[in-house]
């Protein structure tokens, strides 16, 4: 009897490997590698219904998702990075390197305007003018990419 809850033992084990295995596998398919230096310009994902000092708004559904941009004053470990936040700003100053997004170029595009919808609420879709467009492979065939000149937008 002493022998069977040995080997039950050891399989459960095994199973428990196997198993921890797969579920990292898993999760390791959908995380990308991110690493910042200091001096990086990064955004920074908040949840506003929890940071009230951020931005007080009543509808949180439609808050922005990541606010900033913010400069990395000190990197901790691989994972988690100090930022430079505004003095006024309640929030701890160590973030998780998930909760940042490298800051690209050096404007954000957006608009004010609610995009046009016909009399059934469906999105009108108006371009002004194609700037550029360029052929590229995907899935093993060729397509077209356009860069579009959308109306109410900068170019």
């Amino acid at each position: 009897m002493l022998q069977r809850r040995t080997n039950i033992n050891q399989t459960l084990k095994r199973k428990l490997e196997v198993a921890r295995h797969w579920m990292k596998k898993m999760t390791d398919r959908n995380r990308t590698g991110r690493e910042f230096s200091e001096g990086d310009w990064v955004f920074l994902k908040l949840q506003p219904y929890r940071q009230r000092s951020i931005a007080l708004r009543k509808t949180f559904k439609l808050n922005l998702r990541y606010y900033g941009s913010y400069q990395i004053s000190k990197r901790i470990r691989k994972v988690a990075y100090v930022l430079r936040l505004p003095k006024r700003s309640l929030v701890h100053l160590i973030f998780h390197v998930s909760l940042l997004q490298k800051n690209i170029g050096d404007e954000a595009v957006t608009s004010s305007r609610l995009p046009v919808s016909d009399k059934e609420g469906r999105l009108k879709i108006i371009l002004v003018t194609m700037l550029d467009r360029k052929l590229m492979k995907k899935d093993n065939m060729a397509m077209t990419m356009g860069l579009i000149q959308w109306p109410n937008l900068f170019p």
